[in-house]
């Protein structure tokens, strides 16, 4: 059975939502400071790592198609396509954690997050007087809340930003006839 090419940027999509839920939750469960560990992966590794495979997963299905050049425009609905899947499985994700299991550990979350911060520019000789002391005071007087319906649009409309740039250099990838020949 062949897939289509939209099709395969939904299939992709979701799976990467679900891998992120499933690890989300998994370092939710193992605690706060496990969570705020997993943060940088999820951020720094997980994005790149996303686009490589919808960039290689793309080029084998035109190689398969038989298409020398394939149009831009289609490339480009499926990775983008790819991505709305997944930013709207990971804001799930976020209103499931931060508003439904745990309302109050957003602000668990930050406090966390801001003393890793200062413990780590007191170990390499920074002062303690910096912006991360004024960011944890800010936090503890007045503590983060569940996410609002403001700032899960923020986000998602963020992500949906950076995701169309990713997307455009993907297409581009997958469409270009390739110069490197192997001979």
């Amino acid at each position: 059975m062949r897939v289509s090419l939209n099709a395969l940027g939904a299939y992709l999509g979701l799976a990467f939502a679900l891998a992120y839920g499933a690890f989300s939750i998994g370092t939710f469960r193992a605690g706060v400071s496990v969570y705020v560990d997993f943060l940088p992966y999820a951020t720094f590794l997980w994005i790149p790592l996303m686009a490589v495979l919808l960039g290689v997963s793309g080029w084998i299905w035109r190689k398969r198609s038989g298409l020398e050049v394939f149009p831009f425009q289609r490339a480009l609905q499926y990775a983008f396509l790819a991505y709305i899947v997944y930013e709207l499985g990971y804001m799930l994700v976020n209103v499931v954690i931060y508003n439904i299991m745990d309302k109050g550990f957003n602000h668990a979350m930050q406090l966390t997050s801001l003393e890793k911060r200062l413990g780590q520019e007191l170990q390499y000789g920074g002062k303690a007087d910096g912006m991360t002391t004024d960011q944890l005071a800010q936090e503890k007087a007045h503590p983060s809340g569940p996410f609002t319906f403001l700032q899960l649009s923020l986000g998602l409309g963020y992500g949906l930003v950076k995701d169309f740039v990713l997307s455009m250099l993907i297409a581009l990838a997958i469409r270009r006839k390739s110069y490197l020949r192997v001979r």
